[in-house]
Parts: structure tokens; C-alpha cells; sequence
């Protein structure tokens, strides 16, 4: 049946490819080789060949608190920033033209350390979700490595912990 819904789901992506142009599909996160104002300490882990995770602490005028970026080819495809209460949120590339307004999910939960480790759920579980609305065909067709995903979750978790602990900046949010 999984295989029947998969099938689905891409001539799905097919034909919308073919309606509606990609010039209508205006918002991109960023890119692997573009310089982020605010990043700070980025670590970079690779998932597998053309995907990486990049792990990070921000400070904002109105938010701070550590954040990470999947990019597959390249680009942005998933960012998360954990800056707690009410300000914690993540951005997802959505293949629709009102991707441009309303990319920000906000997290349900407001301490920093259930951002992360809702963070950590949505990459395990949901990143196959977010892959196939995204508007580049090579991310919604790639193939992730479960395995080698779960093993960089584990970095990515201790590396959030870490910056979390240690970084002047961030200790508040404790």
C-alpha cells in the first residue's frame, strides 16, 4: 500500500510541476554557500552526499537561542529556531505560491529544550512530509539514509544541548 501512496503522491508532484510555473514560487530559504547575519559557532554534520545539517546559536534583536538548517543540494530546505516561548519557530520551503507569507510554523511548546527535541521529532518523522512539498523535483524525489539521519539527530541534539549550556548569550533561556 506504501508503495502504491508514494507512487501517487509523485505523479501528484508531476502534474502539479506541470501547471503551475515555478516563477510563482518566490520564497527560498537560504543556500549552503550564502553568509546567515546572526549565526553563530555553526557546526556542520553530513546526513549523506548533498545533505547536511547545520547547527548554530542566533541572537536577534528580539530573539535568541540555538537554531539548525537541513540543506539538500544546497539549499535551505528546513530551518528550525529554538528561541523559546512564544518566539520559537521553524520555516519550511513549501511548493505553493503562498509559501511567501506563511512558511513560519510556530512550536506548541514554549521551553527551548522541548523546541529541540520537537526539532529532533519533526526531522525523524516528518521530513519526508515536508521533502515532498518542496518545489525543487531533486528534493522531493531524494532519498534519505533513516539510519545516518538518526545518528545525526544524536549530534544534533548534543550540539543544541551544548550551545544551549555554554553560549553567555543563551543562558537565560535556561
Amino acid at each position: 500500500m506504501k508503495k502504491y501512496t508514494d507512487s501517487i503522491i509523485k505523479l501528484i508532484a508531476l502534474l502539479r510541476d506541470c501547471v503551475v510555473p515555478s516563477t510563482l514560487y518566490r520564497y527560498k530559504l537560504g543556500h549552503i554557500n550564502k553568509k546567515f547575519p546572526g549565526r553563530n559557532h555553526v557546526v556542520r554534520y553530513e546526513v549523506q552526499p548533498d545533505v547536511h545539517v547545520d547547527v548554530f546559536w542566533k541572537a536577534m534583536p528580539k530573539w535568541k537561542g540555538p537554531g539548525m538548517s537541513l540543506f539538500i543540494y544546497g539549499e535551505e530546505v528546513l530551518r528550525f529556531d529554538c528561541f523559546g516561548n512564544a518566539n520559537g519557530h521553524y520555516h519550511v520551503d513549501f511548493h505553493a505560491p503562498w509559501a511567501t507569507i506563511n512558511n513560519k510554523l510556530f512550536f506548541f511548546e514554549s521551553a527551548v529544550e522541548s523546541q529541540i527535541e520537537r526539532t529532533l521529532y519533526e526531522l525523524k518523522t516528518n521530513l519526508g512530509f515536508y521533502l515532498q512539498r518542496n518545489p525543487n523535483r531533486k528534493v522531493r524525489n531524494i532519498e534519505i539514509d533513516q539510519g545516518k539521519l538518526h545518528g545525526v539527530c544524536e549530534k544534533i541534539r548534543g550540539s543544541m544541548y551544548h550551545l544551549l549550556d555554554t553560549v553567555p548569550e543563551l543562558q537565560e533561556l535556561k
